[in-house]
């Protein structure tokens, strides 16, 4: 979060909460690595910042969250 926050000049709140957001949304995950938080894209995530959702991922999104087939 410290690279966060430094780069994009953010109280250190504001970027912890903004990191909620966004994985509550589905769009990121964390994982503790030692004494550190890494904060990575979900594959929901990815495909929305690579161009948005199409058929297939939709599809993917819907079986990655239970609902089955498409």
């Amino acid at each position: 979060m410290q690279r966060v926050v430094g780069a994009l000049g953010l109280a250190p709140a504001t970027a912890s909460q903004h990191a909620s957001i966004l994985a509550e949304a589905g769009l990121t995950a964390k994982e503790r690595r030692g004494g550190t938080v890494v904060h990575h894209l979900t594959l929901l995530g990815e495909v929305l910042l690579r161009g948005g959702i199409t058929d297939a991922a939709q599809s993917a999104s819907r079986q990655l969250a239970g609902g089955g087939e498409g």
